[in-house]
């Protein structure tokens, strides 16, 4: 679907002018409407009464001045707004006027919706105007696709500059390709994306970018001692691959601030392994790398916004499979690092293959490394599927995580790190378990990647509960989110701004 900006100096017809409004305020708010046209508008609506309550909607005829409807629908109170509620909104009235028989659709805001700035607002609807009609359909060979309108057209406010807001659209429509790439990568079932076939998605978009992109074998992984990744795949009929996404920093002689480093859990499916999950839900369990594809889109995003930054995505992929050969609950292995980890549960093999990664990303010296990982049920259960947890020894990296999650839309709650938590791993027999007591999950898979780390500045997120959806959930379509980019984005334009 094609978004573009509606230009009041310009006469363009639009099947329907669909404004969203908060209750008790002005249907029409700032936004550049010219006088004449908003008359019209008016007139149309004489005699009709909307309040702009939560959910309520009502269309008038208009016929004049390239506008053939005009419809109303409520936001609800301002206090009450979420980015939840726009995001879910613009994607109804897109799919009702696509089955309407509307090819060409105008979108207005009319009041502020955030405390981020006017450009960042722009940019949140744009994102969504551009995401509204993303549905997965690569293997559906029946049955007619929901229909869309052919285009929307965004109603500036009067504030708003045109070169600012065409501006705010390219960048928009950066992240929203990057979203849409990482969705289908998240929602392509596991006989399709293995661990080969996501080095190759990486390696395009490498060439894509202009990218340098590195890709471990199995015979590369043996020489560099990645010991986590090579025992969680050993069950596995397929190959594992480490992947390094690296984007060196805007060209034309400009060094790169910092170097960031963006760690992602790529496992391609998970049974458990030996101690293997139970039946129902376990087709979930391809989306088990939607952290891997978090980084990925999060990189490509960055390259292409030319962000003042050296940004190098780091990727441990495998699937998790019950096999003779599986790694076993009483094994002990040597990581990257040289530290060594006894295995309590084969299903806790997240960590175990991240321990490697988080490791091995200390090589590049980064300022601040960010890893993001379906990491544990018990992070959803905990905190549901409204916000993922971050957890983290930096408070100051904490609270810009949480400022840009909250900005993005992509709400992160912190959970501690507390030492006293080391307890629950400590091993008889090995440096560390690979997991604890049933007490405090999420937090033990924190505390256990802490221990590979080092010094380092790191932020864990765990998406367990945010990375993919059972069914629609707030605008967000059935599976793969999608998560990670806009945090990533909003994340490094602040520290850039800050420094």
């Amino acid at each position: 679907m094609r978004v573009h900006i509606l230009s009041p100096q310009r006469a363009q017809a639009v099947d329907n002018l669909i404004l969203l409004r908060h209750e008790g305020k002005d249907p029409f708010g700032r936004l550049h409407i010219p006088a004449a046209l908003r008359l019209t508008l008016n007139r149309a609506l004489a005699g009709i009464h909307h309040s702009g309550k939560d959910g309520e909607m009502i269309g008038v005829q208009v016929d004049s001045a390239g506008i053939g409807r005009l419809t109303l629908v409520g936001l609800g109170k301002p206090e009450r707004f979420t980015l939840k509620k726009i995001r879910s909104t613009i994607r109804n009235v897109a799919r009702q006027a696509g089955r309407n028989g509307e090819k060409r659709i105008a979108i207005g805001v009319t009041n502020s919706l955030s405390g981020a700035g006017r450009a960042w607002e722009n940019f949140l609807l744009l994102e969504a105007c551009l995401l509204a009609d993303y549905e997965y359909r690569v293997y559906k060979t029946e049955g007619d696709a929901p229909r869309y309108p052919e285009e929307i057209r965004f109603v500036p406010r009067e504030d708003d500059e045109e070169e600012t807001l065409e501006s705010t659209l390219k960048e928009a429509r950066v992240v929203a390709d990057s979203v849409r790439l990482i969705r289908d990568l998240g929602n392509a079932p596991s006989n399709d994306l293995t661990p080969t076939k996501l080095g190759e998605a990486a390696r395009e978009i490498a060439k894509e970018m202009d990218l340098k992109c590195t890709l471990f074998g199995k015979k590369e992984l043996e020489k560099e001692g990645f010991g986590g990744l090579l025992a969680v795949n050993r069950g596995s009929a397929e190959e594992p691959r480490f992947i390094i996404l690296e984007y060196p920093g805007p060209k034309g002689g400009r060094k790169p601030k910092e170097t960031i480093c963006l760690v992602g859990k790529g496992l391609t499916f998970d049974s458990g392994g030996i101690s293997i999950k139970p039946a129902a839900g376990m087709s979930e369990m391809k989306y088990d790398m939607c952290g891997a594809a978090a980084v990925i889109g999060s990189v490509r995003a960055a390259a292409a916004l030319k962000l003042p930054f050296r940004v190098v995505g780091l990727v441990a992929s495998t699937d998790n499979m019950p096999d003779g050969a599986s790694y076993k609950p009483g094994d002990i292995i040597k990581t990257y690092s040289g530290k060594t980890v006894e295995i309590d549960n084969t299903d806790a093999e997240g960590r175990v293959v991240l321990a490697d990664a988080l490791a091995y990303a200390k090589k590049f010296d980064p300022a601040v490394i960010i890893d993001f990982a379906t990491l544990t049920g018990a992070c959803m259960v905990a905190l549901g599927l409204e916000c993922s947890g971050i957890m983290s020894p930096q408070d100051e990296l904490s609270a810009s995580l949480i400022a840009a999650g909250e900005a993005s839309g992509e709400r992160l709650w912190r959970l501690p790190l507390w030492d006293d938590y080391k307890d629950g791993l400590k091993s008889d027999w090995a440096d560390i378990k690979n997991s604890g007591p049933r007490w405090g999950g999420a937090i033990n898979g924190g505390i256990f990647l802490k221990e590979f780390v080092g010094d380092f500045p790191w932020a864990h997120l765990d998406i367990a509960g945010t990375a993919n959806y059972e069914k629609e959930f707030g605008g967000l379509p059935v599976g793969a989110s999608g998560m990670g980019v806009k945090l990533i984005v909003r994340f490094l334009k602040e520290r850039s701004e800050a420094a």
